[in-house]
């Protein structure tokens, strides 16, 4: 049988883990919706810049092809920059 002092220790060591194992998947759901943030404000971003350059008069119920074209070709360099730009920061640390 075990002493009162061992089953205090036990009971104290699983409060740890399971708080542990909490902090945990607070940690990495913290780090799932910051990169949805992220995500999100990186759309927005691209949105924004793209609309303002590729569309100067008031839009249509479908855009033009030049106008499809812009942000296409828009949204793609902003992408292919990010991921330079990300990888140049990685490449640091």
């Amino acid at each position: 049988m075990k002493s009162y002092r061992e089953k205090f220790n036990m009971a104290g060591f699983l409060k740890y883990v399971h708080c542990i194992s909490t902090s945990s998947a607070l940690w990495h759901l913290f780090k799932q919706e910051k990169k949805k943030a992220m995500l999100n404000e990186l759309v927005s971003k691209v949105t924004k810049e793209c609309w303002d350059k590729c569309i100067t008069d008031t839009p249509g119920s479908k855009f033009s092809s030049s106008e499809s074209a812009c942000l296409s070709n828009c949204a793609r360099r902003y992408m292919d920059m990010s991921i330079i730009i990300m990888k140049r920061f990685q490449s640091m640390h």
